[in-house]
């Protein structure tokens, strides 16, 4: 029932990772997930144990003919690569990678990606942290972390019964996985990284052979497409003046089409989703005639679009399921409340309609469908469920359940979830969500609430109904918090993703303000118990609460905010997507000042706790490093919390421990 016995180590070190190979079943699937407390633990310890935990799977896919499944399994601070059989009554790994830490060359290995290349083969890529130094100072000392990251692809066979067989070994370093060829079980495509010009080659995944070059390298294309019978027909790039370029092959023709055009405004949105069962048509996504994102079909050998396949005139579409065989079309998503999906495929319309009866009052969402189509997973949630995942039999109509993402916590560990929408002062609609503190059950239940605002990051992003560990984090601790998609989210349109340009700490600050005074107005939130919170840009608008509206909140906490726009253009092209999004820094410098956290210290208002992660190549950590210098020279109040081994989008387990703990211990100071 402990780790330790359940892997043993049977391969020497290889590629940086430890393989092992276990003939245990799982006994204890809450030993899995996290470690045991200590009885002195308090229980607001416990909870923070609860809600930092890693969820137990990610990127789980079932193999395509049901026998397997994998997916990187929760073993904090660590995740463990895992394949399993399901040919068997319990949960058998049969093979499986660690993230490994190498303590004489501070190389960190980690595998960030797999996808299952025919029934008993996986394609791994494997990330490694290391080779590069970042160095900061803070409290007077001066430390360096490792920062580069590398990639390499790798094969991973699963050798029941092939102990002959070569079991894992590297396919290509800094290589880019075109295609898995389903048609030709034993080969896939691989583009190499290594130049600025990319060549795409054919590897034999059966053994290690010397590849077969099928695409050269042409001048400006760094990313390449093929269709599903493994024909290279499009790559991506951009030219030396930093405008998009995209080049398509009709299936007849040997040179390509500049179809540059079509992305040379990157507002006016055209992306390639899926090759259709007719090899020269093309699924796309694009706006060229409508506000939000459509789905059309596109003919790359006339260069013209066909009809127009579906449009929701409120929300973008996100992405399409096809058949992996033909090529069909079984269903559109886009973004509403939640990820909804339209169904072309009445047999999965139907089949999904069913589970959904199953499991009344939750989200069910079928996703990884396999290359035939006979196996998904499924995955059941809610604003107040983590979620459970379940391998689906279409044949035989059967649901296999994988253990809960989180263990131990329940729905009545976790506050419920209602959708608003607010009025900006402008008139504009503004979509929310109101995640309610834990034993409320709906809206009119809160009454002088104290609550947590927490605008999302990006700020070309959107926030979704569903679990959210950060924002139940605060409603476990008896706070309501508020999310709201100001203008400038995506997947609301063009329109309304272009109003919040160049409006940081403007019209989006405004939104969000509007969203508190909304609260206040009608009762729902204490206005002298609101602080308000993010993550990223999230973190910025937390900064510029603090700065231009003070009297809202009592505190603000920013994780790895954006503290100076300067440096956010710096060196960016007046015509990049980064200076169309922020600003120009010549022609707008006295607007980038105004509304740069960094350079108005002096004009924050309220307590501000800072956190930040050292290896956060997005938001340096000089960021916040900077603003926490000129707070305290201007005798602010500011607390900085230093995560030493997290980056932007990822938080280390003990770092995430440290995360929590430090806002409980702040929030309740501020509150």
């Amino acid at each position: 029932s402990n780790l330790g016995a359940i892997w043993g180590l049977v391969m020497g070190n290889h590629l940086g990772l430890s393989v092992k190979l276990a003939g245990y079943l799982i006994l204890s699937v809450f030993c899995l997930a996290m470690a045991a407390f200590s009885p002195a633990s308090h229980a607001s310890d416990l909870e923070i144990r609860k809600i930092a935990q890693s969820p137990f799977f990610r990127d789980a896919q079932v193999s395509p003919d049901g026998r397997y499944f994998l997916a990187r399994v929760a073993d904090d601070p660590f995740r463990v690569f895992s394949i399993f059989s399901l040919e068997d009554d319990g949960f058998e790994p049969l093979l499986q990678l660690r993230d490994q830490k190498n303590e004489n060359t501070k190389e960190e290995f980690y595998v960030d990606w797999s996808q299952w290349a025919n029934e008993d083969t996986v394609i791994l890529r494997v990330s490694r942290l290391g080779g590069g130094t970042v160095s900061a100072t803070v409290g007077g000392e001066r430390e360096t972390y490792a920062r580069q990251f590398a990639t390499s692809l790798y094969v991973f066979n699963v050798l029941e019964n092939k102990s002959d067989a070569q079991q894992v070994w590297q396919l290509s370093e800094r290589g880019t996985l075109i295609s898995i060829l389903p048609k030709d079980p034993d080969h896939v495509l691989v583009q190499h990284n290594g130049t600025g010009r990319p060549s795409v080659y054919k590897y034999n995944i059966r053994k290690e052979t010397k590849p077969k070059r099928v695409q050269k390298s042409i001048p400006l294309i760094t990313s390449w497409i093929a269709d599903r019978e493994g024909n290279v027909r499009g790559g991506w790039g951009r030219s030396r003046s930093g405008k998009l370029v995209l080049k398509l092959r009709p299936i007849e023709d040997d040179s390509f089409t500049d179809y540059s055009h079509l992305v040379t405004d990157i507002d006016q949105g055209f992306t390639p989703l899926s090759f259709t069962e007719n090899p020269n048509i093309l699924y796309v996504a694009s706006n060229h005639e409508t506000n939000t994102l459509a789905l059309y079909r596109f003919n790359i050998a006339t260069g013209t679009f066909l009809e127009q396949i579906h449009h929701n005139p409120d929300y973008d579409i996100s992405s399409i399921m096809t058949h992996g065989d033909t090529g069909a079309l079984q269903g559109i998503q886009f973004s509403g409340g939640n990820v909804n999906t339209v169904w072309f495929d009445r047999d999965l319309k139907a089949e999904l309609e069913a589970l959904k009866n199953s499991f009344p009052g939750n989200n069910v969402r079928m996703s990884s469908v396999t290359e035939n189509a006979e196996f998904a997973m499924v995955t059941v949630s809610a604003p107040n469920f983590p979620g459970q995942m379940y391998i689906y039999d279409r044949k035989h109509r059967r649901l296999i359940a994988l253990p809960e993402q989180y263990a131990g916590l329940t729905k009545d560990d976790l506050g419920k979830q209602v959708r608003i929408d607010y009025k900006s002062r402008d008139g504009a609609t503004i979509q929310g969500f109101i995640t309610l503190p834990v034993g409320a059950t709906k809206l009119s239940d809160l009454k002088e609430t104290p609550f947590i605002i927490m605008p999302h990051g990006g700020p070309a992003a959107r926030d979704f109904a569903g679990f959210d560990p950060w924002v139940q984090f605060y409603a476990m601790r008896g706070y309501g918090v508020l999310q709201m998609n100001f203008r400038g989210s995506t997947g609301y349109g063009l329109e309304f993703e272009l109003a919040g340009r160049q409006q940081w700490g403007q019209l989006m600050q405004d939104d969000i303000t509007d969203g508190v005074q909304w609260l206040t107005k009608n009762g729902y939130a204490d206005a002298d118990k609101i602080a308000i919170v993010g993550a990223s840009y999230g973190g910025y608008a937390a900064l510029m609460g603090a700065i231009k509206t003070p009297e809202l909140y009592q505190c603000a906490i920013s994780f790895a905010g954006v503290t100076d726009l300067f440096d956010l253009v710096n060196g960016a092209r007046k015509d990049s997507y980064i200076t169309r999004l922020v600003g120009d820094r010549f022609r707008q410098s006295d607007e980038l000042r105004r509304t740069s956290p960094l350079h108005r210290a002096e004009d924050i208002a309220i307590p501000v706790q800072l956190l930040h992660g050292r290896l956060d190549p997005v938001v340096p950590f000089e960021h916040s490093e900077y603003l926490h210098r000129k707070m305290k020279s201007a005798k602010k109040d500011v607390e900085f919390v230093i995560l030493p081994q997290s980056g932007h989008n990822t938080i280390d387990y003990e770092d995430r421990l440290t995360f929590y703990r430090a806002q409980a211990d702040y929030i309740e100071g501020c509150l």
